[in-house]
């Protein structure tokens, strides 16, 4: 029998699963961006409440995650490996909407430079292992500007406002442009009011336009972002030396090798220098490693701090692997860090690191064929 694709991942140890493959709707509609979300398959079970089904293996599992390590199951390094069908709309004419990943979710490893250089390279040779020769990396942070923010003299309501902001794409800008003009209308009269104020003005709007739902966001959720966006507003402008600090950051797209260059000096405008040290020598010491656990796919690879963003529940590093030109956009090969996702889902009872890296044998099919001309 032929080396199968996941055998790299092999190397972790850990258990074959296939968690469940019904999900609370509620669940992916938070925890996946812009460009996911849509593409939810969504149904109404039989006590008529909104299930999907799983757009990829990660939640799942973080969830099985949680229920062994609260029931004194699992404790420390745990890694739960996979090759199993997830669901999305296409996104483009030709792509599926049930497919197979085939991956892994590596649980209260140590948060380290070495470990996320040690994942891609296990992506990367699975790639290599199923005949894909040519491809491009693409790596992101999403640590970084989060970390620019909290070292700014910002106040505490902006800090989180911007946090929050940063999970959709785009929305750092919109709201630095929010915080400079009047702001809505519509959000201004939300100011002063309690939930169920806003819920009554929302409701009120609701009817005047003649809106009975979002497809894509609960009611709690809009009526939860509008009363974000209205304490945003009683906080005024950001200081402009901020503002220039996270746009500049948010510009970033750089080689490997300059990004904490070009980082660093960004946070010597802002008079930061000192508490982004250790941040930026830790993206300088990832991609040293990285370089030397697999070189595969790095050439001409960038790194962009807010790149990454297609599930909202990754918060470090993260990476894509796809063909070149106008394939990219439909990465083979994909991973990164999310270390906060289990005490998130939890509600504080369980912490653990989190870092996964997935496959998908559809387009690496594609990938390597084309690479071999037939």
């Amino acid at each position: 029998m032929g080396r199968s694709i996941g055998s790299p991942f092999e190397r972790l140890g850990g258990e074959l699963v296939d968690p469940d493959m019904i999900l609370p709707v509620a669940l992916p509609l938070d925890l996946c961006g812009e460009s996911v979300r849509a593409r939810l398959c969504v149904f109404t079970d039989h006590n008529n409440q909104d299930m999907a089904l799983r757009p990829d293996l990660t939640l799942p599992v973080a969830l099985a995650e949680i229920e062994g390590r609260a029931s004194g199951a699992v404790t420390g390094e745990h890694v739960q490996r996979y090759e199993a069908r997830a669901f999305r709309q296409p996104a483009a004419a030709g792509e599926p909407m049930e497919f197979v990943q085939v991956g892994f979710e590596r649980f209260g490893a140590e948060a380290s430079a070495q470990i996320d250089a040690e994942t891609y390279a296990l992506v990367s040779d699975a790639a290599e292992g199923a005949g894909v020769e040519d491809g491009i990396a693409q790596f992101g942070d999403l640590g970084i500007l989060p970390g620019f923010i909290d070292l700014l003299d910002l106040s505490a309501a902006t800090k989180a406002g911007l946090r929050r902001a940063f999970r959709e794409e785009g929305g750092v800008r919109a709201f630095l442009e929010r915080r400079d003009s009047a702001g809505d209308a519509f959000v201004q009269s939300l100011q002063g009011l309690d939930r169920a104020g806003v819920e009554n003005k929302v409701a009120e709007r609701f009817a005047a336009d003649g809106i009975a739902h979002f497809s894509d966001r609960t009611h709690n959720e809009v009526v939860t972002r509008l009363m974000e966006q209205a304490r945003e507003l009683e906080n005024g402008a950001v200081p402009e030396l901020a503002k220039r600090t996270l746009e500049a950051v948010l510009d970033v797209r750089c080689g490997l090798d300059e990004a904490a260059g070009v980082l660093g000096e960004i946070a010597r405008k802002a008079g930061i220098e000192a508490g982004a040290a250790a941040m930026l020598e830790t993206l300088e010491r990832r991609f040293a490693l990285i370089a030397q656990h697999s070189a595969r796919f790095l050439d001409g690879a960038v790194f962009s701090p807010g790149f990454g963003r297609r599930f909202t529940y990754y918060d470090g590093f993260v990476f894509e692997i796809a063909e070149r030109g106008e394939r990219q956009s439909r990465p083979f090969g994909a991973g990164g860090r999310y270390d906060h996702l289990l005490t998130d889902l939890s509600h504080g009872k369980v912490h653990a690191t989190a870092i996964g890296g997935v496959v998908r044998p559809d387009r690496l099919a594609l990938a390597g064929k084309r690479g071999t001309g037939t």
